[in-house]
């Protein structure tokens, strides 16, 4: 049977607390090892199975170990490293991000022109007409 344990713990513990369960894990590991050292030459064929089941459970024990000290190293990374987004305001993240920003500079261009072509015009009413 087995069972999923959860609880919490304060960051600067974790690295702690997963190597005491890992290491416990080497009780298990010296078990299955005993189990071949005390098998009698009749009872080895089933012996190493049961060893070989016990290392099994063993190696996919560490292997969620491993799997969640993994998960937790990014966790804390990322926690600790700002989004990119926060970084460079500026930044882009997509190519729908360049295109909206090409729309955004083309409108503006546009605006510009027709300031320019605004005042162009009126520098042209204001000039006084020779008579």
């Amino acid at each position: 049977m087995r069972a999923t344990i959860s609880f919490e713990t304060d960051v600067d513990q974790v690295d702690n607390i997963m190597a005491v369960v890992v290491k416990k894990e080497s009780d298990n590991i010296r078990s299955a090892a005993h189990i071949l050292e005390t098998t009698k030459t009749h009872e080895l064929e089933a012996r190493l199975g049961e060893s070989l089941e016990a290392l099994y459970r063993v190696t996919h024990q560490l292997e969620q170990y491993k799997s969640m000290m993994g998960s937790f190293a990014r966790a804390k990374l990322e926690s600790s490293v700002p989004p990119p987004s926060e970084a460079k305001p500026d930044s882009v993240n997509s190519m729908r991000q360049v295109f909206e920003a090409a729309q955004s500079m083309k409108k503006f261009d546009s605006f510009i022109e027709s300031i320019n072509q605004s005042q162009q015009e009126e520098d042209v009413d204001e000039k006084p007409q020779e008579g």
